[in-house]
């Protein structure tokens, strides 16, 4: 397994959960309701369309 690909992995395992690391957000999300950042939260965690334009590096970071 590549470099890339053992971050890419570890990414993927963080995002769709949240264990492991901590998550950060700007103050503008912080500042919505709730309602909405648990929105916003769900879709990074469902986000998996990656390429080139998004992802250049291949470690599906965001």
């Amino acid at each position: 397994m590549s470099e890339a690909e053992r971050i890419a992995k570890l990414n993927d395992e963080f995002r769709r959960t949240g264990q492991g690391e901590f998550v950060v957000s700007t103050q503008g999300v912080a500042a919505l309701p709730e309602e909405d950042q648990t929105e916003i939260f769900q879709k990074v965690r469902l986000f998996d369309i990656f390429n080139e334009d998004n992802d250049p590096y291949g470690v599906r970071d965001c």
